[in-house]
């Protein structure tokens, strides 16, 4: 599924208007705030749902069970956690480098910041 597909974003509505920090002075400004709270429900409930396989994790490896499954667990565990970063990323697209190049004040901020954080998810 691709990421404009999911089922938890409303099509056609706007990520909502929270302050990025790049329109006030730069990404390294403390006190930015996200641009998912239109999904935040659909965020938090993934990743409780991840919480609960990281105890189920824990759970296996205290009654030593077979590798192989446990291996298998922590590759759902972190597809799980891929998606929820793939949203956030979707996200903060959408709102806040959007808006810092519409605004044209701090462009060039938001967009390095995006791909170093980018380049986190590919190495």
């Amino acid at each position: 599924m691709r990421p404009a597909e999911d089922p938890g974003r409303r099509s056609g509505t706007a990520p909502a208007a929270t302050g990025c920090g790049f329109e006030r002075g730069g990404p390294a400004e403390q006190g930015r705030r996200g641009s998912y709270s239109t999904r935040k429900r659909d965020l938090i409930r993934r990743l409780r749902r991840v919480e609960g396989q990281v105890r189920g994790l824990q759970r296996m490896v205290d009654e030593e069970q077979y590798c192989v499954d446990v291996l298998v667990q922590i590759a759902a565990v972190k597809a799980a956690l891929d998606k929820v970063a793939i949203a956030l990323l979707e996200e903060h697209t959408r709102g806040c480098v959007s808006r810092a190049i519409r605004s044209d004040r701090g462009a060039d901020d938001a967009i390095s910041e995006l791909m170093d954080v980018i380049m986190r998810f590919v190495r």
